[in-house]
Order: structure tokens, then sequence, then C-alpha cells
């Protein structure tokens, strides 16, 4: 990647654009001759248990420690600073609401006597401003610490249309049937293989006509992830980052009978212009 990156660099440079705007922009953008990635994904049931205990572990401690800044890592969410910034992460909430709502309207999707399922839903911050415009959500999270907020906060709210379900034990079930599926920062904290199966469990939950819409990193320069190795050497990060390459969902797609409407680059996570995000869109053909 370096080799890649010191050419565009220099031929930058030679049209005298360097240090432009446009550089910083496409500094980022993956070119497509850049190797495949060294990702394991055929996991057992067993390997596949031990993996989502070890993330309930690390979510449910950080639920505990730092509710609101392990949702939005910013510094204002952090405990000594949530105090002043509680409306302002309550806001952001219903502004990713709206955004997705508008997709939504522009498929020709209206959420009146639907249901919505969302998984990591965390505190709750997107969840509250769905609740009033589906009729039912199935709102999924791995930590108790993190539900118990969201619980709170439901009930602050008055949204007893609200149904949270407790995702531990190292067991991947399938989800609520849905005519909404959403997640989004959630995917990529979770090894690939359960990221694979995560998708999986989405798009089968889709009724007819429904829709599916959700984030994941599908690039991280220099990743490599084996299972073994993954499970012998627990992370000193407790919030992992991980990715699954896009044809990999593409063929999950095709699996589930669903069709990929749209797919947008996605650049919320960054990591130093390494990382290549995608929002995908999916739905499930409406019956005959």
């Amino acid at each position: 990647m370096q080799h890649w990156r010191r050419r565009f660099q220099l031929a930058c440079k030679a049209a005298g654009s360097i240090d432009s705007p446009a550089y910083s922009e496409f500094s980022g953008i993956f070119p497509l001759h850049y190797p495949a990635l060294d990702i394991e994904l055929d996991a057992t049931p067993e390997q596949l248990a031990r993996m989502l205990e070890r993330i309930e572990q690390a979510w449910s401690k950080m639920g505990e420690d730092w509710p609101y800044f392990s949702v939005l890592s910013q510094s204002q969410y952090l405990p000594r600073n949530i105090a002043g910034s509680l409306e302002e992460f309550w806001a952001g909430g219903e502004g990713e609401a709206e955004i997705t709502l508008a997709l939504l309207h522009g498929l020709g999707f209206d959420p009146a006597g639907k249901i919505c399922v969302e998984y990591g839903c965390g505190l709750g911050r997107v969840t509250m401003p769905f609740a009033t415009r589906f009729e039912k959500v199935h709102a999924y999270d791995i930590s108790a610490s993190h539900l118990a907020l969201a619980r709170q906060r439901a009930a602050a709210v008055g949204a007893v249309n609200v149904q949270f379900h407790h995702r531990g034990d190292g067991v991947l079930a399938p989800l609520e049937a849905c005519d909404f599926f959403y997640s989004r920062l959630v995917f990529q904290h979770n090894p690939p293989p359960v990221m694979r199966e995560l998708v999986r469990l989405a798009l089968a939950s889709l009724r007819p006509g429904g829709i599916a819409v959700f984030e994941i990193p599908v690039y991280l320069s220099g990743y490599c992830f084996r299972i073994d190795a993954y499970l012998e050497n627990p992370s000193k990060e407790r919030m992992e980052m991980h990715c699954l390459p896009q044809r990999e969902i593409f063929d999950l797609v095709d699996a589930a009978g669903c069709r990929l409407i749209e797919v947008r680059e996605d650049r919320t996570v960054e990591l130093f212009k390494e990382c290549l995000g995608n929002y995908f869109v999916i739905g499930r053909p409406a019956a005959r």
C-alpha cells in the first residue's frame, strides 16, 4: 500500500496538487489492484460462541464504565463531560433516524404499521425516534448494561412499542421477522465470522418487500484475521475494529434471495484514510 500511496503522491506533486483538498479527499480511495485481505471466515459453532462471549464481556464493561462514549467515541460523551452533552447525544439520534427515513421514503417505503429491527441499539439513541414512526421496534444488543440504560430511556420518553432483546450467552439466534432492518457503527466491532452471520440473520429476518440498511467496513489496509490467533490472543483494545470483504456481502444477498438496491461509500470510520466503509441498502422482493 505504501508503494501505491507514494506513486499517487508523486503524481499529485507533478500536477501541482499535493496540498490540495482534492488530494486529501481522494487519498482514501483504494485502487482495484489492492491486495486481497487474508481473512478466515469459516468458524465452528464453538468458535463463534467464544467470539460472542468475548464481545459481550467487553461491551458490557464499556456500558458500565463509559456508555455514551462507547456509542459515539467523542470527548464530549466521556463520563466527565456527558452531563452537558446529553441533549446533543439524543438529537444526533433523531437526525440519523430522519436521514434513514428520508432514504426509505425515496424508495417508496412507508414505516406506518411496519415492524423495525435494530441490531446494536446501544442506549436507544436511534431506537426511540424509530419508535415514533414504526408500529413496533425490536431492539437488540449484546451488552446487558447498555440495554438497561436503553430501557430507562424508553420509559422516560414513553416508547411503549419497543421490545428489547439481549443477544448474549454466545448465541446467534434468528431475529424477529421485520419490514425494516437497521444497524450502524455496530457490525465492525465483531470478528468477520460473526459479522458474516449477523448479515445472514439480518437478511433472513426481512419479510417480502422488506428493506435492510446497514454499514460495514469492507477493507482495512493491512488487516488480517485468523480464527485461532484471535481466540488465543485477546486484544488489548476493548473496542475492536474489523471488516468483511464486499464480495462476501454480495454472496449473502444472493443466497438470501434478496437484491442489492444501493451501495454507498461511508466515511464515518476513518483510520488515517486506511478504511473503506460501505452503506448497503438491500431489499427482499415483494410477494407476487
